[in-house]
């Protein structure tokens, strides 16, 4: 075919030379050439990809058990941080990174400020459930025990006067205030109850 050429790929000090000649015709002229730098070649060896921290990740493990890991955050590149996170021993450490992260959509310190708390939260009731447990085990026989949560917002100015103004709305006859979630303490699993729609069925 009188379309077919040769190719010469050709190592220099500076790079690599790419000539293109006539097919079989080594000693004509390149019929066209180019060329490419070390550093075009390799740029992640030459300029490493920073790694994918937010500030609030940043913040997180520098702070994380009185900056224990801290060094996580001097991270080379993107994988050096997932392998350096895989081995660090806390399984703990590793969930708050990922749940900070922008792929969580995490993308603000108010949004990394209310993830810790929902957490810190949701861990609350665990500990407290988990010390029911260890106190009042369950026995064979006995009726299930159960939690109730029941939630509202508040505008008030104090932890007081929103548990107060809470205490006020489930006292009134009128309240509608009737959504509970219910969680059986021997088994873990969580029902919603509305009493309201009980009561009218």
């Amino acid at each position: 075919m009188d379309d077919i050429s040769t190719v010469i790929i050709k190592r220099e000090d500076e790079g690599v030379v790419i000539d293109v000649y006539p097919f079989k015709e080594l000693n004509a002229n390149p019929v066209t050439s180019t060329w490419a730098h070390n550093h075009d070649l390799s740029p992640e060896d030459q300029h490493p990809p920073s790694p994918p921290l937010t500030p609030w990740q940043r913040t997180a493990l520098t702070s994380y058990d009185f900056g224990e890991f801290a060094y996580l955050a001097d991270a080379k590149d993107a994988r050096s941080l997932h392998d350096d996170l895989s081995h660090c021993g806390d399984s703990l450490l590793r969930f708050i990174f990922s749940e900070l992260s922008a792929r969580e959509d995490c993308t603000s310190y108010q949004d990394a400020l209310r993830r810790m708390t929902v957490a810190r939260n949701q861990l609350n009731d665990l500990i407290d459930d988990l010390q029911t447990m260890a106190t009042e085990p369950a026995r064979k026989g006995e009726s299930p025990r159960f939690r109730l949560a029941w939630f509202i917002d508040s505008d008030a100015t104090s932890p007081m006067a929103a548990a107060q103004e809470a205490l006020a709305i489930q006292r009134r006859r009128s309240s509608t205030a009737t959504l509970f979630k219910v969680r059986e303490t021997a088994t873990g699993k969580v029902i919603t109850i509305d009493l309201a729609k009980q009561l009218h069925q």
